[in-house]
């Protein structure tokens, strides 16, 4: 009965993501990284371990993992029918505008003007911030950059995180002006070209550097460009098919290849790629190639709800309370100006406290390097136990308000901070556990108030010029004035 319950939710969800896809009042973007995020960390992970339990890896019974995807599956449902059903107008407006905030972001998405110099320099300048963020890593293996992420967090690698956040909200702002038809519409082939160049560079670091979700990047990309410009089927079967099936065999071939410079620290080479992608088409059954090893590989990365059950099971059903809250709403001041801030999810303000790294510490991983992905309501449920549900949804809620209203904004820099706390193309950013949320939710509070104040002080000078404009016709339309000046 359990298992069947959890069969109707993931139909469910699937429903009401088709629903999403069609709201005209909801970001074309938002609705596909919601969509990414529910196949990706739900409906895969669950049919995989379902079909396949024997076959897998599990650290937690059989049970636990029911109870748990029921619980993630069916907040996230909550989340899905609210956002698409819930009214935020007034109803003084007169009609229903679902999650969206008409004075700050000026309604649809418009094309931005933008030359085609100014497209390609971007892409030139971009691309050259990817080489040094890629070559600051290019000596360290998986491993190794992880323990220097943790050591971040007093102080050390400040520059090699800024300009990680600065490559981020360069890509994101790239691919706002591509959803929006701005790069081929005002530079055509050629800024298309450079951009695509950009992007080429920037999985090739991800993937060198033991990043598997890099793969997914060009079928999030064409999709989303796809979604926006409303291709017809005939489109999406061509172009779309392709890169979903280009992406199918490369993660056949490279999953196993990557899982090896995790561990080893070794180099993804073009070499090491053209070998893995020949082995799949001879049907060698190697280590790529290999279905329990590419099963296991594919739910040890998206499972995050097997982690999250071994959370809860870890703390014995006991909460942890507010601890984890307190570098949460810190977060948005520097760590320059607060050098002592906790780390945001944590029980001590240490990395070594964090869920992600406590379960994997639990899974035998080094406690410096390892972590692993842990489902968001599974986080909320160890905070406040079942209260951690409601303030899970709520979060949610508001987040993905202030995201909308972000993403529909006529202002590229605030769609694209917005497009880059999604963490494309895994889009974890997009439904997160309440602490995060929290964080998340400052910083774009903080750049929704500037977009306000930069539309608000450009729809004054608009007025005041209008003005000035409409008093000078004025006095030259009036025939006492003329004869006074002659």
């Amino acid at each position: 009965m359990e298992t069947a319950a959890l069969i109707g939710l993931q139909l469910l969800l699937s429903i009401m993501l088709r629903r999403i896809l069609k709201s005209s009042e909801l970001s074309p973007i938002l609705t596909v990284a919601l969509s990414f995020y529910v196949v990706l960390w739900l409906v895969v992970p669950v049919i995989i371990r379902l079909a396949f339990w024997e076959s897998v890896v599990h650290i937690v019974t059989y049970e636990q993992f029911v109870a748990a995807a029921t619980i993630e599956s069916s907040a996230c449902l909550v989340v899905l029918f609210l956002t698409n059903r819930l009214r935020m107008t007034p109803r003084s407006a007169g009609r229903a505008n679902r999650l969206t905030m008409h004075p700050w972001s000026g309604g649809r998405v418009s094309p931005v003007a933008l030359s085609k110099r100014s497209i390609i320099v971007l892409s030139l300048i971009g691309c050259c911030v990817t080489i040094v963020v890629g070559l600051q890593s290019a000596d360290a293996s998986y491993l190794e950059q992880n323990s220097r992420n943790t050591s971040s967090a007093s102080g050390a690698g400040d520059l090699a995180n800024s300009m990680a956040m600065l490559e981020q909200i360069m890509l994101a702002y790239m691919y706002v002006l591509l959803f929006r038809g701005t790069i081929i519409k005002n530079s055509g082939k050629l800024g298309f070209a450079c951009c695509t160049a950009w992007i080429g560079v920037y999985l090739g670091f991800q993937i060198r550097s033991g990043g598997r979700f890099g793969l997914l990047l060009p079928l999030f990309l064409t999709i989303a460009y796809g979604h926006s410009q409303r291709w017809s089927a005939r489109r999406w079967l061509g172009s779309a098919g392709a890169i979903a099936s280009a992406t199918a065999v490369l993660a056949w071939a490279l999953l196993g290849v990557i899982s090896d410079v995790r561990s080893h620290g070794s180099a993804v080479t073009a070499q090491t790629v053209g070998d893995a992608v020949l082995s799949v088409a001879r049907g060698d059954q190697g280590q790529g190639s290999d279905m329990n090893h590419f099963l296991n590989e594919v739910v040890g990365k998206l499972d995050s709800i097997t982690f999250g059950a071994k959370l809860l099971d870890m703390s014995g059903g006991q909460s942890v309370g507010a601890a984890p809250y307190l570098g949460a709403v810190v977060g948005i001041f520097p760590r320059a100006l607060f050098p002592g801030k906790p780390v945001p999810g944590t029980l001590d303000g240490s990395y070594l406290t964090h869920p992600s790294r406590l379960v994997a510490q639990a899974c035998n991983m080094d406690m410096y390097a390892g972590n692993v992905n842990v489902s968001p309501a599974a986080v909320a449920r160890w905070h406040f136990g079942a209260l951690g549900i409601v303030l899970f949804i709520l979060a949610s809620l508001c987040y993905l308000y202030v995201l909308n209203t972000l993403m529909l904004s006529k202002v590229t820099l605030g769609a694209a901070v917005a497009l880059a706390s999604l963490s494309v193309p895994t889009c974890v950013g997009v439904v997160s556990s309440p602490d995060v949320l929290i964080m998340n939710l400052e910083r774009l509070l903080f750049v929704a108030t500037l977009v306000w104040m930069w539309r608000y002080r450009g729809s004054r000078v608009g007025r005041a010029r209008s003005k000035v404009a409409a008093k000078e016709l004025r006095l030259t339309r009036d025939p006492t004035t003329c004869r006074a000046n002659q």
